[in-house]
């Protein structure tokens, strides 16, 4: 199979290559698609952490041999990097390629537990700890990703006619990625701690997020007719609401258990335990518990009753914890939850929740305090995400490993509103087809049709991904074109100081130049030079002989005053005349002035060979302006023939840390930008100049909003006019329970402590 950026091996035998009929061929390369669109980048989120995190650890340094090996490793990543992001996307496309081509070869299957461990046995010792950071990272993630790895399995598998699709073999399993990212360290020569602190990164910012992607391409498959039945990992109300309350809370668990292949909910739900005893420690701030005091035996509200009451109080506005744009009108869910189930009589609690269920409440109250007050999110979306509070607490409350599965289709929901929501800015457009309207109008579906099945959230990603992707393709092409004209206004500045300082420099040597030569060089060799510049570079033949043609040009307005220079300047003459009229001609230069100057030239030429100044106009070059009608010769800095490879940035008179912060920003970080009438935007650098000190801002559509100088940024940091938005990388819902679990951390540490 061959398509496009991916390589196919070619020293295998012809009769060994696999025939895929032509659907199955696009599905294959629709689910590339994807798999190299989504991995590169989080590779690149490893990069842009990698610099900070290796200087934290030289700072906690125990000898200056050792904070000289996180600076020696730096230095290497950082020279490295190009190439390690090229050749990694290159390598994961030929293991992909070669998986569709020749199948699930052997060396990729899973070798013998006897084999293996002979083969770890004789591996040096540094290389075993590194062959064991490798398989420990690669375990997380098939354990973390399980479902979804097995899914994927079993339809490669079906594409293939074959049985022998594992998590080893897998071309976009845990086990690919993880060697192949061990291969690109490979040639670099780094001690073993630090290189062990790179996999930890690895496996932070980049295997812990594959989730998404081993999803979206089991969402490709399904679209392409591959075993589009198979028992999804949180296919949650297989059964009836009726059917549930006939056979009981326990048998209902057991159903939703056998129908989503057999899952034990139970041991998938360690987060949720882990929470739960932390909980135990928490001031849960005076909100209503709905729990049996300690000490007392109530009878248990049966989870059931309490899924039925909840869809019941869906649609109306009733939430765990208030969010902005609320009315006076919202009803607390606990309040209304003792109402409905008729919790209490005479003032006091007769029934209560089942310990589970009530730490569900909990917990779902505390992630949403945070997912509410998230800056990164404006306030409209908020108000949406607010209305997703009773559907999320229902899908908690039956499948634990909403808490621990990054994939959960409710979950990937919640973190793509919140993706797309960082760059939004309220215009007040609220119309069917913007993204505040698509996105209302999947809420209301959810509101108006989700009952306990999470299949609901997987027809919605599907459509949202749909829409979402043809924006940011949108928003791709916009911006990429916005950064190719500034490149190009780069580079065309860069170009013309570079030409500018190679005719001023040599001026500055002279003593005295004649006012045609000056003339000719600033209004139209400059522009020769400049178009050299940017169609051959200065290392071609063509560079150097528009170089030598100015050099012999200033040379031959010296006085001559031996034989041996007056014969050399007869002898050259033709050939700069013609030199210069060719170049002149090639940027159309206008004719009749050309004409004009050569015969001041030639008059200065009859001066030289008399010995005397060839100044038919004596102009001294201190009194001539520096650029006579040049468009760019204000950029222009003799540096003694040094051809400067970035000009130096004239910095503010502020030079405080909003200076440093403003040029520390990097490329893809999101602001929020308020303006003069507290109306605000979010806005994204885009670029930014290695030459000057230009910074451009885009919006979500790739749109340029803002193009700023480092100073005018920095004073935009500093009156509290921007301010960055952290972590937008990380999902919502792993910022939030990150935030909570920090929390009853350190609840905990404060109650051991008294």
């Amino acid at each position: 199979m061959q398509h496009d950026n991916i390589i196919s091996f070619g020293n295998v035998a012809a009769s060994a290559r696999l025939s895929l009929d032509e659907k199955s061929r696009q599905t294959v390369d629709k689910c590339c698609v994807v798999y190299l669109k989504k991995l590169p980048p989080l590779l690149t989120a490893l990069f842009e952490t990698l610099d900070d995190s290796l200087f934290e650890l030289s700072e906690k340094a125990e000898s200056d041999a050792q904070q000289s090996s996180y600076f020696d490793a730096m230095r290497k990543m950082r020279k490295e990097r190009i190439r390690i992001e090229k050749q990694f996307k290159d390598k994961i496309a030929v293991e992909y390629d070669h998986f569709w081509t020749y199948g699930p070869g052997d060396g990729q299957s899973e070798p013998e537990e006897d084999g293996h461990s002979t083969e770890l046995s004789l591996l040096g010792e540094e290389t075993l700890e590194e062959t064991l950071a490798i398989t420990s990272l690669v375990s997380k993630s098939e354990n973390r990703y399980q479902r979804d790895l097995e899914a994927l399995n079993e339809r490669f598998g079906h594409i293939l006619k074959c049985d022998r699709v594992n998590h080893q073999n897998n071309p976009v399993g845990p086990t690919t990625i993880g060697n192949v990212f061990r291969d690109m360290l490979e040639p670099i020569l780094i001690d073993l701690p630090i290189k062990l602190v790179i996999y930890k990164l690895f496996d932070k910012e980049v295997m812990h997020y594959v989730g998404d992607i081993y999803v979206e391409i089991n969402q490709q498959l399904k679209r392409g007719g591959v075993l589009p039945k198979l028992a999804s990992r949180i296919r949650l109300n297989p059964v009836t609401s009726s059917h549930r309350s006939n056979r009981g809370e326990a048998s209902y668990r057991e159903a939703v258990s056998t129908e989503i292949g057999g899952l034990d909910v139970e041991a998938q739900s360690e987060m949720f335990q882990s929470i739960q005893g932390l909980l135990a420690n928490h001031n849960r701030g005076g909100m209503l518990s709905l729990g049996a005091p300690t000490g007392i035996s109530l009878p248990a509200v049966e989870t059931t009753d309490l899924l039925n009451t909840l869809s019941a109080l869906q649609s109306n506005n009733i939430t765990l914890v208030a969010h902005v744009g609320a009315t006076g009108e919202q009803q607390n869910l606990r309040e209304s939850l003792v109402q409905s189930l008729q919790m209490t009589a005479g003032g006091e609690l007769k029934k209560s929740l089942e310990k589970s269920d009530n730490d569900t409440i909990d917990v779902l109250s505390m992630v949403f305090e945070f997912i509410l007050d998230d800056p990164n999110l404006p306030d409209p979306m908020k108000a949406l995400i607010g209305r997703l509070q009773i559907p999320m607490l229902k899908i908690a409350l039956v499948d634990k490993t909403f808490f621990s599965k990054n994939g959960h289709p409710a979950r990937h929901f919640l973190n793509s509103i919140a993706r797309v929501a960082v760059g939004w800015t309220d215009n007040g457009d609220r119309s069917e087809k913007s993204l505040y309207g698509v996105i209302e109008g999947m809420i209301r579906r959810i509101l108006d049709e989700f009952d306990q099945d999470a299949r609901l959230f997987e027809q919605l990603n599907e459509e949202f991904s749909a829409f979402f992707d043809t924006e940011e393709l949108g928003a791709e092409v916009a911006e990429e074109r916005t950064n190719q004209v500034m490149r190009g206004k780069e580079q065309l500045k860069v170009a013309k100081m570079h030409v500018s300082n190679e005719i001023n420099t040599r001026l500055a040597l002279m003593h005295e130049v004649p006012e045609v030569v000056q003339v000719l060089l600033h209004e139209g060799w400059k522009d020769v030079l400049l178009l050299l510049y940017l169609r051959q570079g200065v290392e071609s033949e063509m560079w150097a002989k528009g170089i030598e043609t100015m050099d012999v040009l200033l040379w031959s307005v010296e006085p001559k005053s031996q034989p041996a220079e007056r014969k050399e300047l007869l002898k050259k003459t033709p050939n700069l005349l013609r030199a210069l009229r060719e170049g002149l001609a090639e940027i159309s230069y206008d004719q009749h002035k050309m004409a004009r100057l050569f015969k001041e030239l030639q008059r200065c030429h009859i001066l030289c060979m008399r010995g005397e100044h060839g100044l038919v106009n004596r102009v001294k070059t201190e009194e001539l302006p520096i650029a006579p009608n040049s468009s760019f010769n204000s950029e222009i800095k003799p540096s003694n023939g040094a051809t400067p490879a970035k000009t130096k940035r004239e910095r503010p008179a502020i030079q405080d840390q909003f200076f440093d912060q403003a040029n520390a920003a990097k490329v893809g970080t999101w602001f929020e930008l308020s303006g003069e009438e507290d109306d605000k935007k979010r806005i994204k650098l885009s670029w930014k100049s290695d030459v000057t000190d230009t910074f451009v801002f885009v919006n979500r559509r790739g749109m340029k909003v803002k193009e700023i100088s480092v100073g005018e940024f920095s004073r935009l940091l500093r009156d509290g006019r921007a301010t960055p938005l952290k972590n937008t990388a990380e999902p919502l819902m792993d910022r939030a329970l990150h935030a909570m679990m920090d929390v009853l951390k350190k609840t905990e540490s404060t109650a051991a402590a008294t």
